[in-house]
């Protein structure tokens, strides 16, 4: 797992008045717990929710992968080796 990295996000905008006052901000992003799938009869769940389950199923599902060279992946359980055939 990578070392956290702290990071600052630019969140709004304002533009500078000829004043030089800054002007009222503007909202350019919006957290992951704002953004909600608002379809019919999909619950409502919010894109933290969508994020946190993806990311779950990605470091602890298992795959299975097709292909010449052997898997490195600690979660592909069945390789279908392309690299020889039968027909030898």
């Amino acid at each position: 797992m990578p070392d956290k990295v702290t990071r600052t996000y630019i969140k709004d905008v304002a533009e500078k008045q000829d004043t030089g006052v800054m002007g009222q901000t503007l909202d350019i992003g919006v957290p992951f717990e704002n953004v909600f799938d608002q379809r019919l009869d999909k619950n409502g769940y919010n894109l933290a929710q969508f994020f946190d389950n993806y990311m779950d199923f990605i470091t602890s599902a298992y795959f299975m992968y097709y292909g010449a060279e052997e898997p490195t992946n600690s979660h592909i359980k069945i390789w279908i080796d392309t690299s020889k055939t039968n027909q030898d």
